[in-house]
């Protein structure tokens, strides 16, 4: 069977421990399809790598590459290097964050300070196949996320009451729901956003009536002052 790519005559160094070895490799719909003697092999382009090393791509355990990232999600530079993992939020995390003065830089201004903006911003697309948890790492054998995944996912619309959301996240146990806008992933809510929004009050200053939420009402529900006569409430401890 031909191949997408042969990349010819190449030291392979397989990152197995093993020691380099002279070979071929073929790569077909994005994965690697063959190694060794290739010679009769077709392929619609092949590489000669002779004189030069085929490895798979390094995992740089330390960067600081989450801003240009942003910028450029090729991440050019560090493809050049060989490099196709990055780890990332080392010292200042990019997500998730609170706006500050250094928003802007490289022409760059994220929201990125909820779990459902981050994920609703930086999966284009992003439908939902499944979702992979910790029981599922521990419990089940494979060697990509679609083999270990729980394909019977949970989740939510929009226009979900948050009462409802609650109760699947606080009573029903579970960590994080997706929520979903047609065929696609619009978000995700978790614990922690659920908690945020009902420790959120707004206080009227006309009326003195309270109002949760991420932002206060656009009137008041009572003396229908407008959104600007509320005042964020602080949180009494314990609450």
């Amino acid at each position: 069977m031909g191949a997408d790519v042969v990349i010819r005559g190449g030291t392979v160094v397989d990152g197995t421990g093993a020691p380099w070895f002279q070979a071929d490799v073929a790569v077909r719909g994005g994965r690697i399809a063959a190694i060794g003697d290739l010679h009769d092999r077709s392929a619609r382009e092949v590489i000669d790598a002779s004189g030069e090393v085929v490895t798979p791509g390094f995992i740089d355990m330390h960067t600081h590459s989450d801003w240009t990232l942003l910028k450029d999600g090729r991440g050019m530079s560090k493809i050049m290097q060989g490099v196709t993992t990055e780890v990332i939020g080392e010292g200042v995390s990019v997500a998730p964050r609170k706006a500050d003065e250094d928003d802007g830089e490289f022409g760059i201004k994220p929201d990125l300070t909820s779990l459902a903006k981050i994920l609703a911003g930086g999966l284009p697309g992003g439908a939902v196949v499944g979702l992979v948890s910790e029981y599922d790492l521990l419990a089940r054998e494979g060697e990509t996320a679609g083999e270990v995944m729980t394909g019977s996912v949970i989740s939510v619309s929009e226009d979900t009451d948050v009462d409802d959301v609650r109760h699947l996240l606080v009573e029903r146990r579970i960590r994080r729901v997706p929520v979903i806008s047609g065929q696609r992933l619009a978000g995700i809510v978790s614990r922690g956003d659920v908690v945020a929004l009902l420790s959120t009050e707004w206080v009227c200053q006309v009326c003195g009536e309270a109002a949760r939420g991420q932002h206060p009402p656009p009137r008041c529900p009572r003396c229908h002052a407008g959104s600007d006569r509320f005042i964020l409430q602080d949180a009494c401890p314990g609450d």
